[in-house]
């Protein structure tokens, strides 16, 4: 069967015996993001767990928006972003290699799927430019423990997008790029949403399975997807509220807006079950990592 590339063979990348060294390496930055993914569930559990004077401080770091709101005692003194996760894995030597790993994980996946984009010409022209962003996506998401790695701490940090944010504000017209980066945001999570409306998610990915191990992965994409969308997404509204008041200090990350919910009992509820929504997106990201035909525009 041939795909877009052009190539036959068989397998979900149905590429020849020389692209399939390249495909293995790409099929770690799946892995990569699982693993990412389930280290935010456990530090979100941790979030969860705060209680008293701990849950107080972490709640007023994230209301000042100090850019250090860090859940001291529960989290371990971890934020829950790309920081906190680096800064977990990180530990060890073998840790640091491993995001140099995930790192090559993440390049060449991108450059996979930018291939696809570009050589597979069944899809549309929307769903190609999807695959596309995805893989300009995985090339900025590549770069972050590589510039951890070279020294910079506070990379994927919520003092990080703070500065981001402070930078763009002091541009010409920086108030607007900010809104449109909160727009962009918004606009991603909204598309990663109509693509579980539409099951477009399974294409290239469920084709060959059989129904019962097909359904199990809608269901568990599904879940994921969602749960993503709907984490990241206030982060837009923070980006546009950032930007409509000029004020760098409301562009909360993820960090801001989960412990916002630290220390009642409603708001570990809430914790714990994003905590849930985000493994279950880890583990459908270890499938992808398994069965998606990376090789297609889809």
């Amino acid at each position: 069967m041939p795909t877009g590339a052009g190539d036959p063979g068989t397998g979900p990348d149905r590429a020849g015996t020389a692209a399939r060294p390249v495909h293995l390496a790409a099929r770690l930055g799946y892995v990569a993001r699982g693993l990412f993914y389930a280290l935010l569930a456990y530090l979100v559990v941790r979030i969860a767990t705060l209680r008293g004077a701990a849950a107080e401080q972490a709640r007023d770091a994230a209301l000042a928006g100090s850019g250090n709101g860090r859940a001291t005692g529960g989290s371990g003194g971890r934020q829950v972003n790309a920081e906190g996760a680096l800064s977990l894995i990180s530990q060890s030597l073998a840790g640091t290699l491993l995001l140099w790993c995930a790192a090559a994980g993440f390049l060449t996946l991108a450059a996979v799927r930018l291939t696809a984009a570009w050589r597979d010409r069944r899809p549309d022209t929307a769903r190609r430019l999807s695959v596309a962003g995805q893989g300009l996506c995985y090339i900025a998401v590549g770069l972050v423990p590589i510039n951890y790695l070279r020294g910079n701490r506070a990379a994927g940090s919520e003092s990080q997008q703070h500065d981001t944010a402070a930078r763009l504000l002091g541009f010409p017209g920086g108030g607007v790029l900010v809104v449109l980066a909160g727009l962009v945001m918004l606009a991603v999570c909204g598309w990663q949403l109509r693509g579980v409306l539409r099951q477009d998610f399974t294409d290239g990915l469920v084709d060959d399975l059989p129904q019962p191990r097909a359904r199990w992965i809608r269901l568990a994409g599904s879940i994921g997807i969602v749960a993503r969308a709907v984490v990241f997404g206030p982060i837009g509204i923070f980006l546009i509220v950032a930007g409509l008041t000029y004020d760098p200090r409301r562009a909360r990350g993820l960090d801001g807006e989960l412990l916002l919910l630290a220390g009642s009992a409603w708001g570990s509820a809430v914790l714990l079950l994003v905590a849930a929504a985000l493994a279950v997106f880890a583990l459908y990201s270890l499938v992808e990592a398994r069965y998606r035909d990376i090789t297609r525009g889809v």
